[in-house]
């Protein structure tokens, strides 16, 4: 990256646990270890995320940040973006990046009031051209949607067209720590008859869909597959949680389904997982399956957003043709009854992922385009 260090600011409203703030605070890390950007983070709290933050060494803003879909707080809305401007005028900024679509309004508007561009992080499949237009992401210079599905999206509009620009997450997976081992054993110390686990990784709720992966294990059991238990790592949606019980109880699976709640040891899951299922009806790019392929552990999937992207010409082998868990069983059987196929399709696509979602080739997309002269006149 040429010219001078660049300062960014993102915005992350939320500060918990969750597959956006992951995907951010990775960036963030690539970021400043590089140190041609120099980042920032508005933050309307203090929690996990903003921990992240902290050992990284990102300077925070802690302030509110008013919902632009409810209207009481959209009348607050504009004083909130000029307090936040006078705030970070100092820090002289060359971009404000919303880091999901909910944000995007809030960017702009700093962004207007401090002379600088804008851009907005698409994580979900969501961001239809509705949506879009509902949070005037046409304002901004540049929109980077996470895959290419939820690009192609938005493409064809003629708001967003030569705005949208696919920027892939940075993915890695950390070392195992052992202290994260010895605790996963005895969490799964009450199922001594699972021999290989199948992980889901996500927070259970309906868009997650987990149910799915308890119809995908009672079906897999029944095929044969008798030493094969479910692994759930993740926050429950309290509203959730009587849908897997039922689930699990109506498949008579209490003693292979472990629902382990949340988990930070991402690496010492996946050392546990056989294989990975994300069974979800939606996503942007599933972190879990780069997760998974970056690890060595075959994952295979519902056919959500970001899969094109992620397995390419082997999408048949590790994707369901279609949402159902009898559609994800067939998948897996197949893969599973050609071992030297799959094995070696796996192998492809491990590459490819290790390529398109490193660290050094999110930043230097990143670089790239927000060092793109501006395409409109200065605000």
């Amino acid at each position: 990256m040429q010219g001078h260090t660049m300062n960014v600011i993102f915005i992350q409203q939320s500060a918990g646990r969750g597959g956006s703030k992951n995907s951010l605070a990775e960036s963030l890390a690539a970021i400043s270890a590089e140190g041609s950007i120099r980042p920032r983070v508005i933050c309307s709290e203090t929690g996990p995320f903003t921990e992240r933050c902290a050992r990284i060494g990102v300077p925070l803003t802690i302030a509110p940040l008013p919902a632009w879909r409810k209207l009481f707080e959209r009348i607050r809305f504009p004083s909130a973006m000029r307090s936040i401007s006078r705030d970070l005028a100092p820090w002289r900024p060359d971009w404000i990046i919303s880091n999901e679509m909910w944000w995007a309004p809030h960017a702009s508007a700093i962004a207007r009031h401090l002379g600088c561009r804008s851009a907005v992080i698409l994580r979900d499949g969501i961001a239809t051209v509705r949506k879009s237009l509902q949070y005037r992401l046409q304002e901004h210079d540049l929109i980077l949607p996470v895959s290419s599905t939820i690009a192609s999206a938005l493409t064809s509009h003629p708001e967003f067209t030569s705005k949208v620009q696919v920027l892939f997450n940075s993915v890695s997976v950390p070392a195992v720590d052992a202290g994260d081992t010895r605790k996963l054993d005895q969490l799964l110390l009450p199922y001594p008859e699972v021999r290989r686990w199948l992980l889901v990784v996500g927070k259970l709720s309906p868009r997650k869909n987990q149910a799915a992966a308890v119809q995908v294990l009672r079906s897999l059991i029944d095929a044969g597959e008798t030493d094969a238990g479910l692994l759930l790592a993740g926050d429950i949606d309290p509203a959730y949680l009587p849908v897997m019980e039922q689930a699990i109880t109506g498949a008579r699976l209490g003693d292979r389904v472990a629902m382990i709640g949340n988990f930070d040891g991402v690496a010492s899951l996946l050392e546990r997982a056989g294989t990975l299922l994300l069974p979800s009806f939606r996503e942007g790019l599933p972190r879990s399956l780069v997760e998974a392929v970056t690890a060595g552990k075959p994952a295979f999937s519902y056919p959500c957003e970001g899969v094109d992207d992620i397995y390419g010409p082997h999408r048949d082998t590790f994707v369901s043709a279609d949402p159902t868990p009898a559609a994800l069983v067939s998948t897996i059987q197949r893969a599973w009854s050609q071992p030297e196929a799959s094995a070696k399709a796996f192998a492809e696509v491990r590459e490819s992922v290790l390529s398109r979602f490193s660290p050094q080739a999110h930043l230097a997309r990143l670089s790239s385009l927000l060092n793109e002269p501006s395409q409109k006149p200065s605000r």
